[in-house]
């Protein structure tokens, strides 16, 4: 152990108390299986048209289980809070572990303060709009226009926020029982969207569509527009790239466990079975509701429709949005019980999602602070409760930002584009990974899990770094080009990234020379691993 009074406490003060069950649900709805389902139709398939995305949700479960095979040796290895951030941070340089950590969580901090305007604004506007068009009410019609409004949106959203950090500052136990109802919930209202489409064919579909929007275009007419627009079918060698970039985002929640390893029970068998386990039950979710959207409703008329929506928008004359949500609507008929069920839906995941999200931001600011380099005010544990409430609060004001710009200036979070900086993320630890016996040759020599797992004479975390390097950073090169993903010449999402990455730089060696002048050498603390 580092030397005493490095870390700056003799131990975290979190216990373990979260099962493999809770911790994979709560996986499963960082990966918003409810509500991400249909996502790749909607930010990739019509981007790079061509390829079946049931098939691929099936070739991405081997690349992201070889990565989290990676996570899987290491995070049992060091079960603290932070996860990759501790290791990376050790065997690569803190400033460098710490940016690749402050970046990824900084902009997800942002976002989880979108999913609370979303809740409102995707949910419960959504659920009072139709409830209004049911009932032919003008008094739900006006409760949905003011819950669209920002002002009623960042408040109603500050609501959530403030409940589910209630939530948390009580105990990760709780946390996990909310996770738990929520999870179960959503599964029932997730299968009934899946029940519609796995009930209606495409030539009802075609029926129903016609029917309900043929007066402004039809099924057919969307299709030949797109195709009199330049809209080919083509598949591409970078558009397979681009989508498994997309199912790994959609995936993305399977490493989440990691980041709490220090409060699992039972970790040697727990963390493997929560990262694990999430991937097997979103790779069969996402394939399965894929390919049941795209059986009913048709490829050619989704990637088309989608097209015409998002890059045509002229063209567009159809009065609502090009949407998987209305497209099941549609299939059903427009039943009101399952009108209701869709919004009601959105808010279930997007409230797992703020609070799944949020757990695994509280604890790498747990693990910042525990390490000195930000106030180590921030890693005080309730001794009733054993969370890091510090950190949850400190972690919530800049939610409520994220809330803000979200209800307000929705624009200013294009700066933080998630599948480019997510990607810069996971090459960073496969480096850190690759190169851990050679640069870190110390900590290699006493990491028995590590060292126990060989591919011939290479060790296997070594391995697995090197395919998380290549795929990973082959992946991101490809989807970096692309301005819809941020590359250029998208020059804000760039200004964004170097911003956080920088302030990261900028914040570890101001912290740096402040405990030097006080007489700790940080750089003692980084060569080990801080105690549970």
């Amino acid at each position: 152990m580092g030397q005493r009074g490095v870390f700056a406490r003799e131990a975290t003060g979190i216990v373990r108390e979260v099962s493999a069950i809770g911790a994979t649900m709560s996986n499963v709805q960082v990966a918003g299986l409810g509500i991400a389902a249909f996502y790749m139709f909607m930010s990739t398939a019509w981007l790079w048209p061509g390829w079946d995305i049931p098939t691929f949700y099936l070739i991405v479960f081997v690349p992201i289980a070889l990565q989290s095979i990676m996570y899987v040796i290491m995070g049992t290895q060091y079960p603290r809070s932070g996860g990759d951030y501790v290791w990376t941070s050790r065997i690569l340089h803190p400033a460098v572990g710490f940016a690749m950590n402050w970046m990824y969580m900084l902009m997800l901090m942002m976002y989880v303060g979108a999913f609370a305007d979303y809740v409102v604004a995707g949910g419960l506007s959504a659920f009072f709009t139709f409830g209004g068009q049911v009932y032919q009410s003008a008094q739900w019609a006006t409760v949905a226009s003011l819950l669209s409004q920002p002002t009623y949106r960042f408040l109603i959203g500050l609501v959530f926020i403030i409940i589910v950090g209630a939530i948390l500052v009580i105990g990760i136990k709780w946390a996990m029982r909310v996770t738990i109802a929520l999870f179960l919930v959503g599964i029932v209202t997730f299968a009934a969207q899946l029940y519609v489409f796995a009930t209606t064919s495409q030539d009802a579909f075609i029926q129903a569509w016609n029917s309900s929007y043929g007066q402004y275009m039809t099924y057919d007419q969307i299709i030949a527009k797109a195709r009199e627009l330049g809209f080919v079918i083509a598949p591409t060698l970078g558009g397979a790239f681009a989508i498994l970039a997309g199912g790994w985002e959609t995936n993305c929640g399977y490493l989440y466990s990691t980041y709490y390893a220090g409060e699992i029970r039972q970790v040697k068998r727990s963390v493997p079975i929560s990262v694990l386990g999430t991937i097997a039950i979103s790779t069969i979710g996402y394939a399965l509701a894929s390919y049941l959207f795209q059986r009913s409703a048709g490829y050619e008329f989704i990637t088309s429709s989608f097209y015409l929506f998002y890059a045509q928008k002229a063209v567009w004359t159809v009065p609502v949005a090009a949407d998987p949500y209305i497209y099941a609507l549609v299939a059903s008929g427009f039943n009101p019980a399952f009108g209701f069920l869709i919004p009601l839906n959105v808010v279930i995941w997007y409230t797992a999602l703020i609070l799944s999200n949020w757990i695994a931001i509280s604890r790498c600011v747990l693990a910042w602070s525990f390490d000195r380099i930000l106030p180590t005010r921030l890693s005080v544990v309730n001794e009733r409760f054993h969370t890091p409430h510090y950190a949850i609060l400190f972690s919530g004001i800049i939610v409520t930002l994220g809330l803000l710009f979200s209800s307000s200036y929705a624009m200013i979070l294009a700066g933080l584009n998630f599948r480019t900086t997510a990607l810069i993320a996971l090459v960073i630890p496969g480096i850190a990974a690759l190169g851990f016996p050679k640069l870190r040759k110390d900590l290699y020599e006493r990491a028995d899990i590590v060292k126990k797992y060989k591919l011939g004479p290479y060790p296997l975390v070594s391995v697995l770094g090197l395919f998380v390097v290549a795929f990973f950073g082959i992946t991101f090169a490809v989807v970096a080009g692309r301005p819809e993903f941020g590359g250029p010449p998208n020059m804000v999402v760039w200004l964004g990234i170097v911003a956080l990455f920088g302030s990261a730089l900028v914040i570890y060696y101001l912290s740096k020379m402040y405990w030097q002048r006080k007489g700790i050498d940080l750089a003692l603390l980084f060569k080990e691993i801080p105690p549970e």
